[in-house]
């Protein structure tokens, strides 16, 4: 358990955010979401209707293992939706998604991209990602997910 948080602590580290110009299924960007922010922002800008696929790989943990033995999971989530009935009660990025699952914001609409998302933007706004987590108890995850978003 422990490789797997310094390895992906290093992918992190070593992934930067490059963004390019977007076109039929060109790279808009690369990047690491950390498991301990409450939105990730990515730069990518889309409009109502573009084409998006989001791909995602990694472990995030969501608390800590020693309170919650189950709090970690790749980028599909957790057994257990957020919010928790035995945890916080406080809202989360998305309720009734699984803990520890890949989320996306875009201009207010907010969906489970998981390990793979494609289908087309139905709001338009910058692409914003989080791992799903009661809101304000991001401060305790750790690791999160390389991700790799295309636009056309």
């Amino acid at each position: 358990m422990r490789r797997t948080f310094v390895l992906m602590t290093l992918v992190g580290l070593f992934i930067a955010v490059t963004p390019v110009a977007a076109g039929a299924g060109a790279p808009a960007a690369t990047l690491f979401v950390g498991s301990d922010a409450s939105w990730v922002s990515t730069g990518v800008f889309v409009e109502v209707g573009d084409d998006l696929s989001i791909r995602a790989h990694g472990q995030a943990i969501t608390g800590p293992l020693n309170e919650f033995p189950g709090a970690h999971s790749g980028p599909d989530g957790q057994l257990y939706d957020c919010p928790n009935p035995g945890g916080p009660t406080a809202a989360c990025n998305l309720d009734a998604a699984p803990y520890g699952a890949l989320v996306a914001n875009i201009g207010g609409t907010v969906f489970v991209v998981g390990g793979s998302y494609v289908g087309t933007a139905s709001a338009s706004g910058e692409i914003l990602l989080a791992v799903n987590d009661n809101l304000g108890f991001h401060f305790d995850n750790k690791a999160g997910f390389a991700t790799q978003i295309r636009t056309g």
